[in-house]
């Protein structure tokens, strides 16, 4: 209530005669006016402190670049990883293997005394063989999950989509920390209910739920695969392989057994079935090692990206809270 006090004139018409005409004055309360409420400044606060860690936490540890390799070192495997590529692969190996023997067979009965890169071949296509087996099984073994991958839309644009839904939250979050006009907060307010809905409907709708923890097995499917030694051993075997085939074609001093013979005739497919498939190894190792260091950054089941839906949609529920926040009043 005002310390003042309003005053009102009471006259009455023989008291006024009395009084020489002059009004009687009496003291009266003020009308009384409703407090103005203040809006809650908490909600502001989170979206402001949500939406910076939001945008840093998209570009922090080279999400953008590790999420763009991954997108690329799933197209490179692509190709290979195919039904079709699978079935021919498998006919690769095995014609690797009946090469093998057939060359130990001649070997042993002493008849590649001229053929010195052919001997060096039996006596290594044992390991080349199972090298070749090794390598097509854990290809094979990740397929599923390298499909579930590669299922995921958007996946190299995600952190890009993190950081402008961040930027959002931070800019909604300062301005309804600063702005005491409507227009402005009710523009604030529908940004962040937005980016509410955003953050609860892009997990779903963009098979991140399905696919992110997929990207966790792909990285031990391929551990065995993926590395600098295996490349090495790879190019030793294909080298050796060029070798004895090279050797055989140029000369007579190995005799052309069917099996031989065979191999030979379809070097052509076999070589570059094999080099397509080392290259793409070699030239996807960082991409590979890139997305092993991140999904190791969070130290739960999965890894990072199979915990990135999920915190998805907590921060969005969370958001979506705020928004409600704000529309609520508090009393001085």
């Amino acid at each position: 209530m005002a310390s003042h006090r309003y005053v009102q004139q009471v006259a009455a018409p023989g008291a006024a005669a009395l009084l020489g005409g002059v009004p009687r004055l009496r003291a009266v309360a003020p009308p009384r006016t409703a407090a103005l409420p203040a809006a809650r400044r908490w909600p502001a606060w989170f979206l402001l402190i949500a939406g910076i860690a939001l945008a840093l936490g998209s570009v922090a540890g080279g999400l953008p670049t590790t999420t763009a390799g991954a997108t690329k070192m799933l197209d490179a495997f692509a190709p290979h990883l195919t039904d079709e590529s699978l079935a021919r692969l498998d006919g690769d190996v095995d014609a690797i293997a009946r090469f093998g023997a057939a060359a130990r067979a001649e070997a042993a009965a002493g008849r590649l005394a001229a053929a010195p890169r052919t001997v060096d071949y039996a006596n290594r296509s044992a390991d080349v063989e199972a090298n070749a087996r090794e390598l097509l099984a854990s290809a094979r073994a990740a397929k599923p999950d390298v499909d579930a991958l590669a299922r995921i839309r958007g996946l190299s644009t995600l952190p890009q989509l993190l950081l402008l839904v961040g930027i959002a939250l931070a800019v909604a979050g300062a301005v309804l920390l600063r702005s005491r006009s409507a227009p402005p907060r009710r523009w604030a307010t529908a940004a962040a209910a937005l980016c509410a809905v955003a953050l609860v409907v892009h997990p779903f709708a963009s098979g991140l739920v399905a696919g992110a923890p997929s990207a966790g097995r792909v990285v031990d499917r391929f551990a065995p695969i993926m590395t600098e030694q295996q490349v090495v051993r790879l190019q030793r075997d294909f080298l050796a392989l060029v070798g004895a085939v090279g050797e055989i074609d140029r000369g007579t001093t190995v005799r052309r057994t069917p099996e031989i013979r065979a191999f030979t005739t379809s070097w052509q497919t076999v070589s570059s079935d094999l080099a397509s498939l080392t290259g793409a190894i070699n030239d996807n190792l960082p991409d590979y090692r890139r997305l092993a260091s991140t999904n190791a950054v969070l130290p739960v089941p999965g890894g990072t990206f199979a915990a990135l839906p999920w915190a998805e949609l907590v921060l969005g529920l969370a958001v979506g809270g705020a928004v409600l926040g704000t529309r609520r009043k508090v009393l001085p």
